[in-house]
């Protein structure tokens, strides 16, 4: 007979991976949001009588699941950029492994929590989760892709609270909801402790659904302010055809081609997605040219995607004008690791290359925001999109819209451009400004500032996608404080930790 104590570390296993499991289904790919909001359930049950090794494994092993499951996409996109299949797999598991090790400190933090009382635990609880999104978003460069809020980028009821707190604030919800349920599950006499965490979610869920119910602010671009129409070319480039001389041509036939048609119809701004340009600009004169004299052909500025040369190279933006040629410029400031540069070059950089086509890039510390004759906005390229107060401060300077100007060719045909899209919709609402995606192969679309996509034209296809968005800068609570919340969440834990500490150390000592 297998020992008991064997059984129950399977059957602890099996409800961290089944955590793992769930959570895949609830973001893109799958878009069953929903269930975030019990995934959690079964890797908290699971952490019962755990040591603290014990609990740190059993969360590892959940987010690793969740992550081979998310993150499968890093596997085509490296055998596409030419990488071998051992190395594809190991950067599979590397990423997946580390995001998992997250999961491994929430879970040891779960099972330290144990001690508090059964009221203030799911708090707790969520305030780790918090604390441990918000370092993954800043260490070792951030990679904060796929918060658990994003889950959520199709429920509009949830994502006001992202005005407040950010997405952070959305994550916190899940994770307090998580925490009632498994305090509800323990034991009937303990039900009554939740009832703290059911009184502020159901007062959190209430403002938020309140605050999504259409009001004049949120109705439409035609409900106030400048109204500017805006035309986003999508050319669906193969990714590995962009950086190849024997398809220049054909580059610049479709995207002359489209802003010739977009320009039909009378816009005030035209977008172009990131490195739309086959060429360095403007450095090459010839791509000068034919970009300066297409924008004062069809009487349109033009926002376009190119890398360019300045001291370094940097993935830009730049705003031409029909009459006076380049006006602006923003240059990239957050780069993606092992696509736009090699972290810890000497240990990896003979292993794993730039997956980018022409190299490591330079970040810049660029603050623009471009001026056009209607209004003011800002743009962010790619992985920017990704990192909230980033896109805050550009709100905060007097981008009345956000451009996210994106090529997400190299993701094929994954989940993974629906995954980076996500976050756009958060982007929106955490400031309540418009956001237009505008991407190379799809998605791009409209997004107004609650978060509800009003247009959009999917992977895979060549055309134009023509919106309205009304300028405002006013922004809002996560605008103008920034990420107190998530500093709250971490100023609380520790705290905590330090109170838990303290408890058990006069305890050994009596």
């Amino acid at each position: 007979m297998v020992p008991m104590k064997h059984l129950n570390r399977l059957r602890a296993g099996f409800l961290a991976a089944l955590s793992g499991a769930l959570l895949i289904f609830c973001f893109p790919g799958w878009n069953f949001g929903w269930v975030a909001w019990g995934a959690l359930v079964p890797l908290l049950i699971s952490l019962r009588g755990a040591s603290g090794w014990e609990a740190f494994r059993r969360g590892w092993l959940a987010l690793f699941v969740a992550g081979v499951g998310t993150l499968y996409w890093i596997y085509p996109t490296c055998r596409a950029g030419g990488v071998n299949v051992p190395t594809s797999l190991l950067a599979l598991a590397a990423l997946a492994g580390y995001c998992a090790l997250y999961g491994g400190a929430f879970a040891w933090a779960a099972r330290r929590f144990e001690p508090l009382p059964g009221y203030f635990r799911p708090f707790a609880l969520a305030a780790a989760w918090v604390a441990l999104e918000f370092l993954r978003t800043y260490l070792l460069t951030g990679y904060p892709w796929l918060l658990l809020a994003y889950s959520q980028w199709n429920h509009p009821f949830v994502l006001p609270l992202a005005g407040v707190g950010g997405a952070y604030a959305v994550s916190f919800l899940i994770v307090l909801a998580n925490g009632v349920l498994v305090e509800v599950l323990r034991s009937p006499a303990r039900r009554a402790t939740v009832f703290p965490g059911l009184v502020l979610m159901g007062a959190l869920l209430l403002g938020a659904g309140l605050r999504s119910a259409p009001t004049k602010e949120n109705k439409g671009p035609s409900a106030g302010g400048t109204v500017l129409k805006v035309a986003v070319v999508q050319g669906n480039i193969d990714q590995y055809k962009k950086w190849d001389q024997a398809y220049e041509d054909e580059i610049v036939e479709t995207f002359s081609r489209l802003t010739r048609e977009a320009a039909k119809e009378p816009s005030d701004l035209i977008i172009w997605p990131e490195t739309s340009v086959p060429g360095w600009f403007p450095n090459d004169p010839r791509w000068v040219k034919w970009v300066g004299g297409l924008a004062n052909e069809v009487k349109t500025p033009l926002l376009v995607g190119a890398v360019t040369r300045d001291g370094g190279d940097y993935n830009a933006a730049f705003l031409v004008d029909p009459s006076d040629g380049i006006v602006a410029r923003y240059r990239k400031r957050h780069l993606v690791p092992f696509g736009e540069f090699v972290p810890f070059e000497r240990l990896f950089g003979s292993w794993i290359p730039a997956l980018g086509a022409m190299g490591d890039f330079d970040a810049s510390d660029d603050e623009t925001v471009f001026r056009i004759s209607s209004g003011m906005f800002s743009a962010n390229i790619c992985f920017e999109s990704l990192f909230p107060d980033l896109v805050r401060r550009s709100v905060r300077a007097g981008g009345g819209f956000t451009v996210n100007m994106t090529n997400d060719g190299w993701f094929l045909g994954t989940s993974a451009a629906e995954q980076h899209f996500a976050a756009a919709v958060f982007r929106a609402v955490e400031n309540r400004a418009w956001e237009v995606s505008a991407t190379n192969t799809g998605v791009s679309a409209f997004i107004d500032p609650s978060g509800r996509v009003t247009c959009r034209l999917e992977r895979g296809r060549v055309g134009i996608l023509r919106g309205e968005v009304v300028p405002d800068s006013r922004g809002t609570i996560y605008t103008r404080f920034g990420d107190v919340f998530a500093w709250g969440c971490a100023g609380l834990i520790f705290v905590t930790c330090m109170l838990l500490f303290v408890k058990e150390t006069l305890m050994a000592q009596s």
